[in-house]
């Protein structure tokens, strides 16, 4: 099929917004970086509504997404208070770099 110019914009468009929010991940996993950072990103990643996209979206790469989707998840599902947190967080986020990248 052939493109026309607004079809390409947006798989542009949502190439960079994985791409971002996928890097920003990435860099929860730094030294230095808080809870209230991780809990952050959960917020946002989850008021991006990209965990909606359909699986026949054009330019996203969806083993990006699925692990975003998963790292939401888990932010999301150890309290806040549970001694480690943090550390379980990145761990998991190296992880998942390791596995994409």
């Amino acid at each position: 099929a052939i493109m026309d110019g607004s079809e390409h914009v947006e798989e542009h468009l949502n190439e960079a917004l994985v791409g971002g929010f996928y890097d920003l991940m990435l860099g929860l996993a730094l030294p230095g970086v808080t809870a209230a950072v991780i809990d952050a990103w959960a917020k946002s990643y989850e008021a991006s509504r990209l965990h909606e996209l359909e699986l026949n979206t054009m330019g996203i790469d969806f083993k990006k997404l699925d692990v975003m989707g998963i790292a939401h998840i888990a932010i999301q599902s150890v309290p806040r208070a549970a001694p480690g947190r943090v550390e379980a967080i990145k761990a998991l986020i190296i992880g998942f770099r390791d596995l994409v990248d």
